[in-house]
């Protein structure tokens, strides 16, 4: 019927995906996994949409409801990182820690000092990153980040002098 607002109705082809838009994907992919029985999904679709909303469930929604609070950052993103290693399914973990790697610039030792600021990092840790203010700064602490080797269960490793100067 020509004349209805719906005949209308167009649909385009998606466009690039926004990081911004990456929780919407995560959003719809827990809902389709809740309600595959009514939906008609292949075994392919089934499997991918199953890996992601178990990420999503058991890894990322947690940091993403903290990303607010900047003095939880660093020891989010380090236990994010620790738990990508561990994470059973290999492709959807070395997917996820490489692309979380390429953000690794703000995990310098600038802002690994909003630690000190979080209730959730011990005291000795914190100690000992106040002692590390003390280290002269590295060669590799000016440039990002290397996840693949760095130890990201020990925040003071991150802090060094240059923590300190503006």
């Amino acid at each position: 019927m020509p004349g209805l607002p719906w005949s209308r109705l167009t649909f385009r082809a998606p466009g690039a995906m926004h990081n911004a838009r990456w929780m919407a994907k995560a959003i719809y992919s827990l809902k389709m996994v809740l309600f595959k029985g009514q939906l008609t999904l292949t075994a392919r679709e089934l499997k991918g949409l199953t890996e992601l909303a178990l990420f999503v469930a058991l890894v990322y929604g947690r940091f993403w409801h903290e990303a607010p609070l900047a003095s939880h950052a660093p020891l989010n993103d380090a236990q994010m990182l620790g738990l990508l290693q561990t994470y059973p399914n290999r492709n959807v973990a070395d997917a996820e820690f490489s692309a979380l790697s390429r953000h690794l610039w703000f995990f310098s030792e600038h802002l690994v000092g909003l630690a000190f600021f979080d209730d959730r990092v011990e005291s000795h840790v914190k100690k000992a990153m106040a002692d590390n203010l003390q280290l002269p700064k590295t060669r590799s602490a000016l440039h990002r980040v290397d996840a693949s080797d760095a130890d990201f269960n020990n925040l003071e490793t991150f802090v060094t002098e240059n923590q300190s100067s503006p």
